[in-house]
């Protein structure tokens, strides 16, 4: 099975996505975006060659759209 790794940054930026549904919407709302957004996540680790090529950010990068927001990526061996 494959392994996602997140950033401390992607750790954060997850935290303040959480926060800010609770606050327009609800925390069950919250928890059930997050639990989409990791299991998006798996589905990338799994099949990391879905998403778009992000050369021009860094070479190696991809992106995959998960409305509102875009994942940003890099698949390892």
């Amino acid at each position: 099975m494959a392994t996602v790794i997140k950033t401390a940054q992607a750790e954060q930026d997850m935290i303040d996505i959480g926060r800010y549904i609770v606050r327009e919407q609800n925390i069950d709302r919250a928890k059930a975006f997050l639990r989409k957004l990791d299991q998006k996540l798996t589905t990338l680790a799994m099949s990391p060659g879905i998403g778009r090529p992000r050369d021009e950010l860094r070479v190696g990068l991809r992106s995959f759209p998960f409305k509102p927001y875009v994942i940003i990526y890099q698949p390892m061996p």
